[in-house]
Parts: structure tokens; C-alpha cells; sequence
């Protein structure tokens, strides 16, 4: 099998990199962070079911608060008035908002026989609108802070099934409408619980990516300083590198986003696919240990190949059945009732199988290129020469 995966590797080669390349938009849509109730409860919780009940019934219970201030001047002047009814009026036309309370909302009596029409509508001046507020104190206090330089507006939503996947972009258009009238960080802020769901899948996502990139650096550093060779270094990094890689792409392409147990994902590859490469490398070093090993190969290039294609072939059964322990024991999270858990199974099972798969494919490639089978004369050891020249004078007499 290995001569066979040896022959025909840049056939497979070519395969793999065009499968890298078709599955590169599932990549991408993976590693949006999800992290909605659907994949927390189970279809049938009676929590679940009642919550959705509620929202049915009464619409979405989230809410978006906005607070706008106006540092040098009152709310109350008549141009802020003007720009808090036109704020008004635009948040109230977006698609998601249901409807917007807020200073624009307050009505005042008018007209006789129980009129009424917006406060802020009414032509008063600053004088008469701070008078007319005082007499509703309950109302002033949700929409003014006592010195009227603050206002607040609640935004109530829409309901939708997809709302938690739609929020971000539903937020950001908040925000758009806002920045028209108020400097954002500056005379407007965004409160609400979507706000903060929202930003912890954005620090989610960016710290996915920040703590994965510093893991494979830690990785890069430990593997060169064991064994000083680059093919070997693009060797054990190509594995884990091309799993995750193949793994996020299938998951995304099925529709699936990471949450916070799939981010797991990649540790886990990288710590079992690892494995395998150290195990291969190994052998490697032991069989180039050996006093002449191969010494029948008629060139130094055929001694390296049949050196490492003979680790290969050591290695493939052991590594199968470390992989299949491995799968096995992921793919018993099938029959665990929560989503999520099944999801992290099926997928670190076809995470560390990628990896076994690499191993070989990968190996078969790149490990005759940097295998140098030289005898070292000091008997069959796994440790590089270049980690035993470092060790000092303990090793030298003997270890302990």
C-alpha cells in the first residue's frame, strides 16, 4: 500500500489541493461563531419549546437600547428635537425594528377630548418642553436623564427564525442610522443583551484565530528546535494544518458554524495528529540510526526513499489502530441527545482521519526529500544528533 501511495502521490496531490480549493468557501462560512440556543437544547426541552411559545405569541423579547448625548447643549433645543424625531423615524423604518420608544413616542394632550400628538411635534421651546416633562416624571425618567442631555430609545425587533444568525447585521444597521445623527462612541452608544451576544462571537472568532496561530508557532518552535529540518517541519505542520483545514471546510459546507465546544476543534486535532508525525519521524531517526542501513540502494537518493517508505509501512498498521480507538471513542458522543455534542464527535472523528490519511500521503512526499540515512555508529537511538550534542556533560557520562 505505501509503494502504491508512493507511486501515484502527485496524482493524489493534485487532488488534494483541489479539494483545499473547493472547500474554501466552507471554510470561510465555519468560522462565523454560532452560538444560538438550537444547538444547546434539545429539540423537544420544554424550555425551549415554551420560549419559542413566547415569541410566537408576543414577538421577539430582545431589544436594543440606544443612548444618544448632546455634550454642549440640551435635548431639548429645537434642533435636537429635529434630529431625535428624524432618528426616530429611520430606526422605526428599518426592516427588523418593530418599533421604537423613545422621546419621539411621547405624546401630549392636544385638541380636547382626549387628544393627543407627539411632544416633540408640539412647537414648544426648550422652556415649555422641560415643563411639559415635568409633570409625567415617570415618562421624563425612561427617556432623559435629569440634565436632558442624554436620551434613551428602546428599539423592540421583529421575531424570525434565523434572527440569532441575522443580529449582527441587524445591529450594524442600527448603528449606520445612528451614526447620521450622533458621533458613535462619542453622543451615541448601543446597549441591550444582542449587543453583548454579539460582541462576545466577534472576540470569539478573533481569539478562534489569535490562540490557533499562536499554537501552531509554539508548535513551530518546539518541532525545529527538535529536529533542525525543514521538510520534517513542513511534514508535521502539513498534517495538522491540512486536517483542520479539511475539517472546517466540510463542517461549514454543511451548513455548521463553530460554537464554543467546536473551537475545540483544532486543538484536538493538532494534539492527535501530532501524534502520528512524531511516531513516523521517529522511526525515521531510529532506522537511520542503524549501521548502513538500506546500503543496497545503488544511490544515496534510494536509500533515503526506501528508509522512509520502510518507516511508512512499520507505522501504518499501529497508527490505524490508534486512529480507529481514537474515532471510535468521538463517534460514541452519537449517542449523547445534544446537538452539539454529536456535532463535536462526528467531526473530531473525521479530523484525526484526515490526519492518519495525511500522515502517509504527506510522508510518502516530503520524507525521502530530507531523510538522510547515514550511520551515526553511536547504536539505535530517537533522539536527533543535534538535541544529543546539546545535553551536556550529564549525558556524556553516562545519564543517571
Amino acid at each position: 500500500m505505501i509503494t502504491l501511495l508512493h507511486r501515484w502521490r502527485y496524482p493524489l496531490l493534485a487532488l488534494l489541493a483541489a479539494l483545499l480549493v473547493a472547500l474554501w468557501p466552507g471554510v470561510r462560512a465555519a468560522v462565523a461563531v454560532d452560538n444560538s440556543l438550537s444547538i444547546w437544547f434539545l429539540e423537544g426541552d420544554p424550555a425551549l419549546r415554551s420560549y419559542r411559545t413566547f415569541q410566537r405569541l408576543f414577538g421577539n423579547d430582545e431589544v436594543v437600547i440606544v443612548a444618544v448625548r448632546d455634550s454642549a447643549a440640551t435635548l431639548l433645543t429645537p434642533g435636537n428635537q429635529r434630529r431625535l424625531v428624524a432618528l426616530s423615524a429611520e430606526l422605526a423604518a428599518l426592516p427588523a425594528v418593530r418599533g421604537v420608544l423613545g422621546p419621539a413616542a411621547v405624546r401630549t394632550a392636544a385638541g380636547g377630548l382626549g387628544g393627543s400628538l407627539p411632544l416633540l411635534a408640539a412647537g414648544l421651546d426648550s422652556a415649555a418642553l422641560r415643563q411639559a416633562l415635568a409633570q409625567q416624571p415617570t415618562l421624563r425618567e425612561q427617556v432623559f436623564s435629569p440634565d436632558y442631555r442624554t436620551a434613551r430609545l428602546l428599539l423592540t425587533l421583529h421575531s424570525a427564525p434565523d434572527f440569532d444568525a441575522r443580529r449582527g447585521a441587524v445591529l450594524a444597521a442600527v448603528r449606520r442610522v445612528v451614526g447620521r445623527h450622533f458621533a458613535p462612541g462619542r453622543a451615541a452608544w448601543l446597549g441591550g443583551v444582542g449587543v453583548l451576544y454579539t460582541r462576545l462571537n466577534e472576540l470569539s472568532q478573533r481569539d478562534f484565530g489569535f490562540f490557533l496561530g499562536v499554537g501552531y508557532l509554539l508548535m513551530f518552535g518546539v518541532l525545529w528546535a527538535l529536529y533542525r529540518r525543514g521538510a520534517w517541519l513542513l511534514y508535521a505542520l502539513g498534517i495538522v494544518g491540512t486536517a483542520t483545514y479539511l475539517t472546517l471546510g466540510v463542517y461549514g459546507a454543511l451548513g455548521y458554524r463553530l460554537n464554543l465546544l467546536t473551537v475545540l476543534l483544532p486543538v484536538v486535532i493538532i494534539l492527535l495528529g501530532l501524534m502520528d508525525a512524531l511516531h513516523v519521524l521517529n522511526e525515521v531517526q531510529q532506522l537511520a540510526a542503524r549501521p548502513a542501513p538500506f546500503a543496497d540502494a545503488p544511490t544515496p537518493a534510494g536509500r533515503q526513499r526506501q528508509l522512509a517508505l520502510h518507516a511508512l509501512r512499520e507505522l501504518l498498521f499501529p497508527c490505524a489502530a490508534t486512529m480507529l480507538t481514537n474515532v471510535a471513542g468521538f463517534l460514541a458522543l452519537l449517542s449523547s441527545p445534544m446537538p452539539i455534542l454529536r456535532t463535536f464527535g462526528v467531526f473530531a472523528a473525521l479530523g484525526i482521519a484526515c490526519c492518519l490519511g495525511l500522515t502517509f500521503l504527506l510522508g510518502v512526499w516530503l520524507l525521502p526529500l530530507a531523510t538522510n540515512p547515514t550511520p551515526s555508529g553511536e547504536g539505535s537511538h530517537g533522539t536527533s544528533p543535534d538535541v544529543c550534542s546539546r545535553q551536556g556533560p550529564l549525558s556524556r557520562r553516562g545519564g543517571v
